[in-house]
């Protein structure tokens, strides 16, 4: 849904991961089917890349990597033996404007990549989540002196080399008991991951406003200030321990995706892990005073219906006051103008773990393809369709992932010297229906952009009937 008011970013594109939920509920049996998807604000596609055969992808967006613009996104497993492995064992990949991956990254603690975060900074590095499950005396909360817990990592990788310059290891910095959860009975063992207890559950990581990590620490409802080249903690906000006298309406638990702009910090604030409730979702604004240590409220917009988002979602702020964000769960994501006002809605079939709205300029290295695919009754996919007995063609024009088509333009002749203009469409998203009528002789497809020339095209060719997407 769009609504009437301008919106200055309109020819911005939707980043985001279908199936997003389901990937992290593997113990109910759910598929883990993930599909990364950039579409316009129309809902048309514009790119598609589904996971690979026995992985989930999450955590998809564009970043910049030395000045150019790239896509980013993990990809691995969604869940290992939780008194042996991490939950998520995978990788941190980086792919040009081409789609080319062009680095592929892995920290060195834990078991791999944790799917939390992959962001980049304008110095060539990236910050990534690990976990590793270790033995842990968790007699402190009642619960056994032999169990396991969830070591949880914040990691600082060189892009270029892939080696890890730096990790932050939150057990040995954060007591256990710090944690909203900090006694033991059957219904913290289940949300905190059974044996391997997950107190120190990092779900963010970014930079502040002087280069040190902002992490946040879902479980101790806790976003913590972390200098960069010693580990202390410098200062932290919300919880059990602020180092800011709280001002009203500052309250937050459970929080995600917190960010910095000088002194002010946004986050999303869920206010609940499914167990507890401890108030209404919204995305919030906090203005920290370092020199009187107060958190003050700057800015707050609650979730579309005062639903409650039990996990994942996050805030992004736009130039001018605009905002945008996905509420998790809610499978729902909105834009605000700068007085809080929603001008943009949108309803993914599921909650993404998080979505953004970038500028992207995607060039394939693929040529682009004229698919024709028959439909009937028992299979109705997009193609020739048959009603009452008719066949009717249709072809399809498909480049997955370019950004400049603005017309699809149709060539059709008996040969490859003898082709003639067809048709002209309007490109109509990445799978783009053309009508034809007669599915004999050769075809050529041709792309053009809003200035009308040729920016990719098929060779002279057949139609033949395709399952391909």
């Amino acid at each position: 849904m769009i609504n009437d008011q301008p919106d200055p970013f309109s020819g911005f594109y939707i980043f985001t991961v279908t199936g997003g939920a389901v990937a992290f509920l593997p113990a109910a049996g759910l598929p883990l089917e993930t599909t990364a998807v950039i579409q316009d604000k129309a809902g048309r596609e514009i790119y598609r890349m589904d996971a690979p055969p026995g992985l989930t992808i999450n955590n998809f967006r564009a970043q910049e990597y030395r000045g150019k613009p790239v896509l980013t996104w993990w990809e691995g497993t969604a869940a290992g033996a939780q008194t042996t492995a991490a939950l998520d064992a995978g990788v941190c990949k980086v792919a040009d404007e081409h789609y080319q991956v062009i680095a592929t990254l892995r920290p060195s603690t834990g078991v791999g990549a944790d799917a939390h975060e992959c962001r980049l900074t304008p110095d060539g590095r990236a910050l990534i989540t690990s976990i590793a499950s270790v033995p842990y005396d968790l007699s402190a909360i009642g619960g056994p002196r032999d169990g396991w817990a969830q070591d949880w990592y914040a990691n600082v990788l060189d892009v270029e080399t892939g080696e890890t310059l730096f990790s932050w290891d939150s057990m040995a910095h954060v007591p256990i008991t710090d944690g909203y959860h900090d006694r033991w009975d059957p219904v913290s063992a289940f949300i905190m991951g059974g044996e391997s207890w997950m107190t120190w559950h990092i779900n963010s990581i970014a930079l502040d406003s002087n280069g040190n990590l902002l992490i946040s620490m879902r479980q101790m409802s806790t976003v913590y200030d972390v200098d960069i080249h010693t580990g202390e903690i410098l200062w932290q906000v919300g919880g059990k321990h602020s180092s800011f006298a709280m001002g009203p309406g500052t309250e937050f638990a459970f929080q995600h995706d917190p960010e910095m702009t000088g002194n002010v910090l946004h986050l999303f604030n869920n206010n609940s892990d499914g167990s507890m409730y401890l108030g209404d979702t919204s995305m919030m604004w906090l203005d920290l005073d370092m020199e009187s240590m107060t958190a003050n409220l700057a800015g707050k917009i609650g979730s579309p219906g005062n639903a409650v988002t039990v996990a994942m979602g996050n805030i992004q702020t736009l130039p001018g006051g605009y905002s945008f964000g996905s509420w998790g769960t809610v499978p729902r994501l909105t834009e605000y103008g700068p007085r809080g006002e929603q001008i943009y809605e949108a309803a993914p079939q599921t909650g993404p773990y998080r979505s953004t709205l970038q500028p992207w300029n995607g060039t394939p290295s693929t040529a682009p393809a004229l698919l024709y695919r028959q439909e009937n009754h028992e299979s109705p996919a997009r193609g020739i369709r048959a009603t009452t007995g008719a066949i009717h063609p249709a072809a399809h024009a498909i480049w997955n992932g370019a950004t400049q088509v603005h017309r699809w333009r149709v060539l059709h002749g008996a040969t490859a010297s003898t082709l003639t203009p067809l048709t002209t469409v309007d490109w109509n998203g990445r799978d783009t229906e053309i009508p034809l009528t007669d599915p004999t002789g050769l075809y050529e497809l041709q792309a053009l952009d809003t200035a009308g020339d040729i920016i990719g095209q098929t060779d002279p060719a057949p139609l033949t009937l395709s399952t391909a997407d």
